[in-house]
């Protein structure tokens, strides 16, 4: 009796596809992957709004939003890897599809297609890591900024403050 993983290897030996490449058609592990980067993508389209909108800067980088950020960013680092060996359908001359089994023009695929616009995006979290670790030094730890932010709309004057055009009463005699 044979077991998967020799059913497997066997299935691989016949058809001579490299041993670390990953068939989308036959892998569970690759359509758990696909719900986990479903999953990222989705928090990431609906939390980084109101993050960026409502939610003051990460003081620390031990704060949870900010560690399941980096955990998501993790998670995108890896899916650039797995795009390298992650074969892919292309059609042949009798218009017929067949699966891309030669690692390098799988690269290339990859290199060509999706890879700049993956990169980009996924090392633009760099940003965050370096503020915060610039605002709290090496533990990560913020300490008070020494001047305060310039603001972008500053506070209306209160009601009992003169007006500032006015000036000053003359001095008594």
């Amino acid at each position: 009796m044979t077991s998967l993983i020799d059913t497997m290897m066997m299935a691989r030996k016949v058809d001579n596809t490299p041993w670390f490449l990953i068939d989308p058609r036959h892998s569970v592990a690759m359509k758990v992957w696909d719900i986990v980067t479903c999953s990222a993508l989705l928090f990431t389209a609906v939390i980084t709004p109101y993050e960026v909108g409502f939610l003051p800067p990460p003081q620390s980088s031990l704060e949870v939003l900010f560690i399941v950020n980096r955990i998501i960013d993790l998670a995108f680092l890896i899916d650039i890897g797995v795009n390298f060996v992650l074969m892919f359908p292309a059609t042949d001359s009798d218009q017929s599809v067949v699966w891309v089994q030669d690692p390098k023009t799988i690269m290339l695929h990859y290199l060509k297609s999706w890879f700049l616009i993956d990169t980009v995006s996924s090392l633009v979290s760099i940003t965050d890591i370096v503020a915060v670790n610039e605002m709290g030094g090496a533990n990560g730890w913020c300490s008070p900024s020494p001047s305060p932010s310039p603001m972008l709309f500053p506070p209306s004057p209160s009601p009992s403050s003169p007006p500032p055009h006015t000036r000053p009463p003359p001095p008594l005699p």
